[in-house]
Protein backbone atom coordinates (compact mmCIF):
# COMPACT_ATOMS: atom_id res chain seq x y z
CA UNK A 1 0.00 0.00 0.00
CA UNK A 2 2.81 2.39 0.78
CA UNK A 3 4.41 1.73 -2.59
CA UNK A 4 1.21 2.73 -4.44
CA UNK A 5 1.20 6.07 -2.62
CA UNK A 6 4.86 6.54 -3.52
CA UNK A 7 4.24 5.48 -7.11
CA UNK A 8 6.93 2.80 -6.95
CA UNK A 9 6.42 -0.81 -8.00
CA UNK A 10 8.58 -3.42 -6.25
CA UNK A 11 9.38 -6.41 -8.46
CA UNK A 12 10.98 -9.79 -7.72
CA UNK A 13 12.40 -11.62 -10.75
CA UNK A 14 14.03 -14.56 -8.96
CA UNK A 15 14.06 -16.58 -5.78
CA UNK A 16 17.04 -17.96 -3.97
CA UNK A 17 20.73 -17.25 -4.18
CA UNK A 18 23.71 -19.38 -5.27
CA UNK A 19 26.09 -17.87 -2.71
CA UNK A 20 26.78 -18.95 0.87
CA UNK A 21 27.47 -15.65 2.59
CA UNK A 22 28.01 -16.11 6.35
CA UNK A 23 25.81 -13.11 7.23
CA UNK A 24 22.81 -14.11 5.09
CA UNK A 25 19.85 -16.41 5.82
CA UNK A 26 19.72 -17.87 2.30
CA UNK A 27 21.96 -20.82 3.16
CA UNK A 28 19.75 -21.85 6.09
CA UNK A 29 16.65 -21.49 3.93
CA UNK A 30 18.25 -23.52 1.11
CA UNK A 31 19.03 -26.33 3.60
CA UNK A 32 15.30 -26.57 4.35
CA UNK A 33 14.38 -26.74 0.66
CA UNK A 34 13.60 -30.31 -0.51
CA UNK A 35 15.64 -29.97 -3.71
CA UNK A 36 18.53 -27.62 -3.02
CA UNK A 37 19.75 -27.98 -6.63
CA UNK A 38 16.69 -26.03 -7.80
CA UNK A 39 16.75 -23.43 -5.04
CA UNK A 40 17.67 -20.59 -7.41
CA UNK A 41 14.77 -19.93 -9.78
CA UNK A 42 14.07 -17.13 -12.25
CA UNK A 43 10.70 -16.04 -13.56
CA UNK A 44 10.54 -15.81 -17.33
CA UNK A 45 11.10 -12.37 -18.82
CA UNK A 46 7.58 -12.54 -20.26
CA UNK A 47 6.10 -13.23 -16.81
CA UNK A 48 7.95 -10.31 -15.22
CA UNK A 49 6.76 -7.98 -17.99
CA UNK A 50 3.18 -9.27 -17.61
CA UNK A 51 3.30 -8.74 -13.84
CA UNK A 52 4.54 -5.18 -14.30
CA UNK A 53 1.86 -4.45 -16.88
CA UNK A 54 -0.95 -5.93 -14.78
CA UNK A 55 0.24 -4.00 -11.70
CA UNK A 56 -0.27 -0.65 -13.42
CA UNK A 57 -3.96 -0.74 -12.45
CA UNK A 58 -2.93 -0.20 -8.81
CA UNK A 59 -1.22 3.11 -9.61
CA UNK A 60 -4.04 5.51 -10.52
CA UNK A 61 -1.70 8.52 -10.23
CA UNK A 62 0.88 6.88 -12.47
CA UNK A 63 4.00 4.84 -11.93
CA UNK A 64 7.06 6.86 -10.92
CA UNK A 65 9.52 3.97 -10.94
CA UNK A 66 10.20 0.27 -10.70
CA UNK A 67 12.44 -1.10 -7.96
CA UNK A 68 13.86 -4.56 -8.64
CA UNK A 69 14.33 -6.28 -5.28
CA UNK A 70 16.68 -9.00 -6.54
CA UNK A 71 20.25 -8.88 -5.24
CA UNK A 72 21.27 -11.18 -8.10
CA UNK A 73 19.29 -9.52 -10.91
CA UNK A 74 22.28 -9.37 -13.26
CA UNK A 75 23.77 -12.76 -12.34
CA UNK A 76 22.20 -14.58 -15.29
CA UNK A 77 23.44 -12.37 -18.14
CA UNK A 78 21.32 -13.95 -20.89
CA UNK A 79 18.15 -13.42 -18.83
CA UNK A 80 19.06 -9.85 -17.93
CA UNK A 81 19.77 -8.84 -21.52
Amino acid sequence: LVSTREGVLYVFCSRGCPYKCPFCSNEAIRDQFPNSNRYLRYKSVERVCDEIESSLQYFPKGLMGIYFQDEILTLKKSWFE
